[in-house]
C-alpha cells in the first residue's frame, strides 16, 4: 500500500540533536498488530537502505514479522 510521508527537522531525537545532525539515515516503518508503540510479537516491519536528508522516492518494503 503506497504511503506518502515527509520527515522534517521538527523531529527531535534528543535535546539538541535533530535530523540536521546527520548526513544519512535509515527509514524504518512498522505496522503494529497490537497498536502499541513498542515492538511486539507479530508486528510487521521494513527498512530502507541508507538515504540522504534530501532523498525523495524512498521505498520501504514491509516484509518482516517480529517473532
Amino acid at each position: 500500500i503506497p504511503f506518502n510521508f515527509q520527515v522534517s527537522e521538527a523531529i527531535v531525537l534528543a535535546p539538541g540533536i535533530g535530523l540536521s545532525s546527520f548526513t544519512e539515515g535509515v527509514i524504518l516503518a512498522r505496522i503494529s498488530k497490537s497498536g502499541k508503540s513498542q515492538l511486539q510479537s507479530g508486528d510487521f516491519s521494513g527498512t530502507s537502505g541508507l538515504v540522504k536528508p534530501v532523498a525523495t522516492g524512498i521505498t520501504v518494503t514491509i516484509g518482516k514479522v517480529a517473532p
